[in-house]
């Protein structure tokens, strides 16, 4: 950033400020401003980018490094997709395409949901920009790179308070007939493959059988952590935009979303 004159933002901007009816959650404008800047300025095209932000190299392409090849491959042996599963590690899920979507004149709005509980949105959109999971960068940019914008919405997240708390969908199945999804090459999607459920309790009394004098227990945890180590290739990023009007940014998603 020194070459073109950007100064570094701090590492420490707020997660939120107060206000009238509680925390007003905030996104990291610094950073946004600075990243923003450099796009304009190196003038460099969106997968250069996305790779330089993630840290990928040619000796070393993988855009998440807390996933090793080795490790899973002991940990996924004998899995039937594991050379899928690789290549994912390797450089990021690159989408196939039936057909090149169009260029958009016009960018959908964010559903209702997402407007009316913008501040939800704002902190799940932090959560992961503070993570590098997304950019998030001035909506001006969009002369500059062809990102495809699709809507986000927030729908409620168990029974958590609905006024800070949510989960975040990026509804790449609009709008119907022309979006990301309807583009996809579907038979390029390996189908996923599910076990009765039985197969859990066959595996705690396997277990116990194993190491009778041990106390097995069975790990629970959210579907969406596994989503967001799935990291999206740069070639592919272009297709997972959002944006916050209100805002005035646009949103690139760099994991798997929910959509």
């Amino acid at each position: 950033m020194a070459k073109y004159g950007i100064a570094l933002p701090p590492d420490n901007y707020p997660l939120s400020r107060p206000g009238a009816a509680g925390p007003e959650f905030l996104l990291d404008t610094p950073l946004q401003k600075a990243l923003s800047e450099y796009a304009r300025q190196s003038g460099m095209i969106l997968p250069a980018f996305v790779e330089l932000m993630r840290g990928q190299t040619a000796d070393d392409n993988r855009p998440n490094k807390n996933l090793v090849p080795g490790v899973l491959n002991e940990v996924c042996k004998g899995y039937a997709h594991l050379e899928e599963l690789q290549r994912i590690v390797q450089g990021g899920v690159e989408v196939r395409l039936s057909k090149t979507p169009p260029r958009q004149v016009q960018r959908p709005p964010n559903h209702g949901s997402a407007r009316d509980r913008l501040n939800v949105l704002r902190k799940n959109i932090r959560k992961e920009q503070d993570a590098g999971r997304c950019l998030v960068l001035d909506r001006d940019l969009l002369k500059q790179w062809p990102e495809i914008i699709s809507p986000f919405g927030v729908v409620n997240k168990g029974n958590e308070d609905a006024n800070v708390s949510g989960r975040t969908i990026h509804d790449l199945s609009y709008p119907e007939g022309t979006s990301i999804n309807d583009y996809t090459d579907q038979d390029s999607i390996t189908k996923p493959e599910y076990t009765h459920c039985d197969a859990v309790a066959a595996e705690i009394l396997r277990s116990k059988r194993a190491h009778p004098r041990a106390r097995v227990c069975v790990m629970a945890d959210d579907v969406a952590s596994a989503f967001r180590n799935i990291s999206i290739h740069s070639n592919s990023a272009y297709l997972f935009g959002g944006h916050i009007e209100e805002d005035d940014v646009i949103v690139i998603e760099l994991a798997a979303p929910f959509g």
